[in-house]
């Protein structure tokens, strides 16, 4: 006797995993996500969210992360796709979605400014935005023990562009960056 596959809306993709406890549907999800069902696996737990995670691959190549809240703990329930879970650094085991992004935040920018030689305890920092063709992130930084600030230009993750740094006056001249960053008093 054969498995018969069927759709599952991501919703109830929480349920299956939770066989023998409450179908309580998840505080965030796609309703309008489909999955024929292909293997439900344990991905992991969570002591820090008191969560475990299972792993959903699809019939059709997609796949789902699903957290599910242990007993007792605060933490919500949601299933997301490898896709948005790649964006937040997890890497789905099942299914390919291409490599894990590392979100990127300012602690980035200041060991990435760090690795290019910049050696001063940087106190402000601020993301202007991300190249177009080069794709480098432009960022603006003060040092606490200088006056001006300095526009850098920074390749992350496997880019090969190479670093550059300018100050505010060449920024703004040949490159349109503005500076903004108030001086730290």
């Amino acid at each position: 006797m054969g498995h018969e596959w069927r759709q599952v809306p991501q919703c109830d993709l929480l349920a299956l995993s939770r066989v023998g406890t409450s179908k309580a549907q998840p505080e965030t999800c796609d309703a309008g996500a489909q999955c024929a069902v292909r293997i439900l696996q344990l991905f992991g737990r969570s002591a820090s969210t008191q969560a475990d995670y299972t792993e959903v691959a699809c019939t059709d190549g997609k796949g789902f992360l699903l957290r599910i809240a242990q007993p007792g703990s605060p933490t919500k329930n949601i299933a997301m796709s490898c896709g948005d879970a790649a964006k937040q650094g997890i890497k789905c085991k099942l299914t390919d979605t291409g490599p894990a992004e590392i979100p990127v935040t300012l602690q980035t920018f200041k060991e990435a400014l760090a690795q290019n030689g910049v050696s001063c305890n940087i106190g402000q920092i601020r993301l202007v935005g991300q190249e177009d063709h080069l794709k480098r992130y432009v960022v603006e930084y003060q040092c606490t023990d200088q006056s001006t600030d300095r526009v850098a230009f920074l390749p992350l993750a496997g880019n090969t562009t190479p670093y550059e740094s300018l100050d505010c006056t060449t920024a703004l001249s040949s490159r349109g960056v503005a500076c903004t960053l108030a001086p730290v008093k």
